[in-house]
C-alpha cells in the first residue's frame, strides 16, 4: 500500500505542476456518405456505414490519422516521462504463481518485473536451490518480435507428461491450442482453431482433453463474422481435429456459451451454459466411467449462477447465488439431484462469498470483507474449522479453484 500511495503522490504531484497539456490538432475528417435504412417507415441515415468494411483503404487510412493524433498529443504531455519512470519503478519486483503439482512435475509462472508476460517453469525437483533445476517451458515474451502474440489458456494433463496451451494474436479473440511433451519440451505435431475464450481441461488418464470452438468462419470474415452455436469437443491426443468428438452445444439459440471441467477425480464431466451476456447458468454432467455415458441436465434452466466447486464422490459441491445474494455452498446428491434435496452446506453469510474452493478434504471459503480478503476453512459438512491467518489487508489468490 505504502508503493501505491507514494504513486498516486506523483501523479497528484504532477497534475498540479501548472503546466498545460498541448492543444489537440483538428480530428481527421470523417466523410459522411449517404445511407439511409428505412425501419418501420421512419428513414434512419447512417453517414459512416463505410467504416464497418475494416479492411477499405479509407478506412483504414482514417484509422491510423486518429491513431497518430492520439500518440502525438499523449507523447507531449508534460511530466509523462517521469510518471513512467515512477511506474516502472513501482512495478519493476520479481513475482511468482502459488505452483501446481502434476504427476512429478511441479509447474509455476515467474515475471522478473517488466516482463510482458510471465515465463512458465517445470521442476521435478522443487526441494532444489539450483536454478538449473527449473527449466522454461513456455516464454510467451519470445513468441513474436513485436510482443503480439499472446499466452491465453493453459491445461496440464493429471500426469504431468503434457501441457496444453492457446494462443492469440494480436489482440485477436481467435486462440490456437497446441501441446507441448513436458518431459522433452517439444510441441506434438497438430493445432486445434477456432476456439475463443475457453480453458482446457484433460481426461484422468491423459488421453486427451475438452475445448471449445466455433466453426470456421468464411473466407474473409475472420474478424467480422458472428460467432455463434460455440461447441464443446473433446481431442484425443495423437489425432487431427477434423477426428475430434463432439460433446455438446445448444442448437436453440445461436447465443449459448459452453464450457466443459473433468472433476478432480476423473469421473465426471461437468458442462455449463449460459445465454449472450446473463452470467446464470445451466449444468449438466456425464459420467466418465461408463462407456458414452449420457449427458444428464442437472440444472435445466438458467435461473442463478452455479460453479461446481468439486466432488466427494457422488455428492457435488456447488457455490450459488441461488436464494443467496452473497452466495452460499450447497451438495447435490446425484443419486437424487432434485433442488428439494439440495443441502446448505455454507449459508450465506454478511460477507460476499467471492471463491469457493474443495482442497484436501476441506472448503477453503474465500470473503470479501470490508474491503480485503478473509479465507475460511470448512469441513464438507459444513462445521467452520478456524480463518487463515494472512500477512496483512489485500486480496488473496492462488486458491485451486472448480474441479
Amino acid at each position: 500500500m505504502k508503493h501505491v500511495m507514494t504513486g498516486f503522490a506523483f501523479l497528484l504531484a504532477a497534475a498540479s505542476a501548472g503546466a498545460a497539456a498541448p492543444v489537440a490538432p483538428g480530428y481527421p475528417p470523417a466523410q459522411r456518405g449517404d445511407v439511409v435504412d428505412r425501419y418501420h417507415g421512419i428513414q434512419v441515415p447512417d453517414p459512416y456505414r463505410w467504416m464497418e468494411d475494416i479492411d477499405a483503404p479509407q478506412t483504414r487510412a482514417w484509422v491510423e490519422a486518429e491513431a497518430k493524433l492520439s500518440s502525438d498529443y499523449l507523447a507531449a504531455i508534460p511530466g509523462r516521462d517521469g510518471i513512467a519512470q515512477r511506474m516502472r519503478k513501482i512495478w519493476n519486483f520479481g513475482r511468482w504463481s502459488a505452483p501446481e503439482k502434476h504427476g512429478r512435475w511441479w509447474f509455476y509462472a515467474h515475471n522478473d518485473g517488466l516482463q510482458n508476460q510471465s515465463v512458465l517453469f517445470a521442476t521435478d525437483r522443487p526441494d532444489s536451490t539450483d536454478k538449473s533445476a527449473s527449466k522454461v517451458l513456455l516464454d510467451p515474451n519470445t513468441l513474436s518480435a513485436d510482443g503480439t502474440v499472446s499466452l491465453r489458456e493453459t491445461a496440464v494433463s493429471d500426469d504431468g507428461r503434457y501441457f496444453a496451451y492457446a494462443l492469440s494474436e494480436a489482440g485477436s479473440d481467435w486462440q490456437v491450442w497446441r501441446v507441448k511433451e513436458v518431459a522433452s519440451g517439444r510441441d506434438l505435431p497438430g493445432e486445434l482453431h477456432w476456439s475463443q475464450a475457453g480453458g482446457g481441461s484433460w481426461r484422468k488418464d491423459g488421453s486427451g482433453f475438452y475445448y471449445t470452438v466455433y466453426d470456421a468462419p468464411k473466407q474473409g470474415e475472420l474478424l467480422k463474422a458472428a460467432n455463434q452455436y460455440e461447441k464443446l469437443y473433446f481431442h484425443r491426443l495423437g489425432t487431427p481435429q477434423s477426428a475430434d468428438t463432439l460433446v455438446y452445444t445448444r442448437r436453440d439459440d445461436p447465443d449459448w456459451f459452453v464450457a466443459g471441467q473433468v472433476s478432480d477425480d476423473g469421473r465426471y464431466l461437468l458442462i455449463s451454459a449460459n445465454h449472450g451476456d446473463q452470467v446464470q447458468n445451466t449444468l449438466l454432467l456425464q459420467d466418465l466411467s461408463v462407456a458414452d455415458g449420457k449427458i444428464t441436465p442437472l440444472i435445466a434452466e438458467p435461473t442463478a449462477q452455479y460453479s461446481v466447486i468439486g466432488n466427494i464422490g457422488t455428492t457435488l459441491y456447488v457455490q450459488t447465488d441461488d436464494h443467496a445474494p452473497r452466495y452460499r455452498v450447497i451438495a447435490i446428491d446425484l443419486n437424487d439431484p432434485s433442488p428439494a434435496r439440495w443441502r446448505t452446506v455454507i449459508a450465506e453469510a454478511k460477507d460476499t462469498l467471492d471463491q469457493a474452493s474443495l482442497v484436501g478434504g476441506q472448503i477453503i471459503a474465500q470473503y470479501l470483507q470490508d474491503a480485503h480478503s478473509a479465507v475460511r476453512r470448512y469441513t464438507p459438512q459444513g462445521q467452520l474449522l478456524g480463518e487463515v491467518k494472512l500477512p496483512g489487508l489485500g486480496t488473496a489468490n492462488g486458491w485451486p479453484c472448480g474441479v
